[in-house]
């Protein structure tokens, strides 16, 4: 078993990523809403999970006004945004929980 990684790490690990790289600007707050060790039934450490919050700009939706004009209107929805590092088998997965489709499309998407 290899040695498991400290939170810092961990958070090193995942700011390298291009995922987070793609939605820096976009977190909100700095600091995660969650930074967790993973465990096995045991109690062993095996890995980590993080999870940012991020605004989530939906500009997909064309609605008509009263005149017949064409708007976009742009909506801020808040999504997750979850990095689960394992150290048994040196992998990583990141999950971006979108809701900002939730208002046009009654559905939300994880992007994996």
């Amino acid at each position: 078993m290899t040695q498991p990684v400290s939170s810092e790490e961990h958070d090193n690990l995942f700011r390298a990523t291009e995922e987070f790289k793609k939605y820096q600007e976009n977190i909100v707050p700095e600091t995660p809403l969650a930074s967790e060790p993973i465990t096995d039934i045991d109690g062993n450490q095996i890995g980590w999970y993080i999870q940012y919050e991020v605004m989530v700009v939906n500009n997909d939706s064309i609605v008509k006004n009263t005149v017949g004009l064409e708007l976009t209107p742009i909506e801020k929805v808040s999504s997750l945004l979850t990095y689960i590092y394992t150290d048994e088998s040196d992998e990583t997965e990141i999950i971006l929980t979108d809701y900002s489709k939730i208002a046009t499309d009654k559905k939300y998407i994880l992007w994996m």
